[in-house]
């Protein structure tokens, strides 16, 4: 216990050298296809589709700015939070018991969720739209296509309904 609690940082990378050209771009309209984690007590932690840890969990800790494989972009402040050390582990403890790896989902379950979450449980800043904002169009897109599908698949011939 005891402290007056941490600095909070994202560091948002993207996903790979060749995302960087397209992230440029893709974030001056909102979005991106970017990797993150949450830096706080000098480690950063993160959410990958990967068994970590004794729970089996998808949660992992790198040095801040440390996750090889993606190319660091920014450090996003998020304020500080008010938890002790003991108190962040107890929050981690408890993620990497909700957040194990088999539960990654690209679009809907990945490190920028990851990363919103754990802010929201620090208690600092929520996360800017525009880093999980391409899996959310993502997502919507693929139960948009789920839902196209439909009608094909249900046709007695098998051929497309005719347009309305």
């Amino acid at each position: 216990g005891g402290g007056d609690g941490a600095d909070v940082r994202v560091q948002v990378y993207d996903l790979g050298p060749a995302f960087v050209g397209m992230n440029v771009v893709c974030k001056a309209i909102g979005t991106g296809a970017f990797h993150a984690g949450v830096e706080v007590y000098g480690q950063e932690y993160s959410f990958c589709p990967c068994p970590c840890g004794p729970h089996a969990t998808g949660i992992f800790a790198v040095n801040p700015r440390g996750c090889t494989g993606h190319v660091f972009r920014e450090s996003l402040d998020m304020g500080r939070t008010k938890l002790s050390r003991s108190e962040v582990c107890r929050i981690l403890d408890q993620l990497m018991r909700e957040w194990h790896f088999s539960l990654y989902d690209l679009l809907r379950r990945n490190c920028c969720h990851f990363t919103a979450e754990f802010c929201k449980r620090l208690g600092v800043r929520e996360l800017p739209q525009w880093v999980t904002s391409l899996a959310g169009v993502g997502a919507m897109l693929r139960s948009g296509m789920r839902l196209g599908a439909r009608p094909v698949a249900d046709s007695a011939d098998g051929r497309a309904p005719p347009k309305a």
